[in-house]
């Protein structure tokens, strides 16, 4: 078909408002999923209360305030140390007596955790407990979510050159299909290595939703038409505000 019939057929075509937002509802439709990843960081990054996991005082079956009232310096409410008690002798004894055995000591030194006991009140279960994110490593933290930013980064570039060359509608199903199977995948998965691999790639997904959804939207009507533009914008920044942030 040559571009001038092409023109005249996509001129009238968008003549029916019905059908351009009906290419509206399917490009912005998407949208939804990407933004519940973007704010999905915020319960998955949950950093919860933690000190050490002493495997002696867990077997009297103290409370864990009791358990950190023994073994944590200060009562902080993250602790990366424990004191170097004699935990065989107070797993012995109730808490009473063994409280009042450490006191009547002077304070051992402090030793790094090896394992960790959280706090489950606010957070169940997060990234940060289920990897160990906390103390040295907690810059992998926010890893989780600097990697999808990076995804983005590339999936921009990558996929605005791919789709010129292949379409706009290829490489946007494409990606609808590459989140579809990705954004799941990632709760399942048990090593922290896969989980960053799938977060980069759920922003690599994001990037050709909606750069892609966008460009489509633009090229199906008229350049008088640019109610439709807006109205994507609108929608796109409603749904997704993290996209303008990161």
């Amino acid at each position: 078909m040559d571009p001038a019939t092409l023109e005249n057929a996509l001129e009238k075509k968008c003549r029916n408002h019905a059908w351009l937002a009906w290419i509206l509802l399917l490009t912005c439709s998407p949208l939804i999923f990407v933004a519940s990843h973007l704010s999905s960081y915020v319960f998955l990054g949950g950093n919860p209360s933690f000190f050490c996991y002493i495997p002696e005082l867990v077997e009297t079956n103290w409370t864990k305030e009791q358990i950190r009232e023994i073994s944590s310096p200060g009562l902080e409410k993250q602790s990366c140390v424990h004191y170097a008690r004699n935990y065989s002798l107070l797993k012995e004894l109730d808490f009473e007596e063994a409280l009042s055995y450490c006191n009547k000591r002077p304070k051992p030194h402090v030793v790094k955790c090896k394992n960790y006991i959280y706090e489950e009140e606010v957070f169940h279960e997060t990234i940060i407990s289920e990897w160990d994110l906390v103390c040295d490593d907690l810059p992998l933290r926010s890893t989780a979510q600097g990697t999808v930013a990076f995804g983005k980064l590339f999936g921009a570039v990558v996929f605005g050159m791919i789709s010129d060359r292949y379409g706009r509608k290829r490489i946007f199903i494409f990606s609808c299909t590459l989140l579809t199977v990705v954004g799941p995948s990632a709760a399942f998965v048990h090593s922290y290595a896969m989980f960053i691999i799938l977060r980069l790639l759920i922003g690599v997904a994001n990037s050709g939703i909606f750069e892609t959804g966008y460009t489509l939207v633009m090229e199906v009507h008229k350049n008088k038409l640019y109610f439709w533009d807006t109205l994507f914008l609108f929608t796109s920044m409603t749904a997704i505000p993290n996209q303008f942030l990161l």
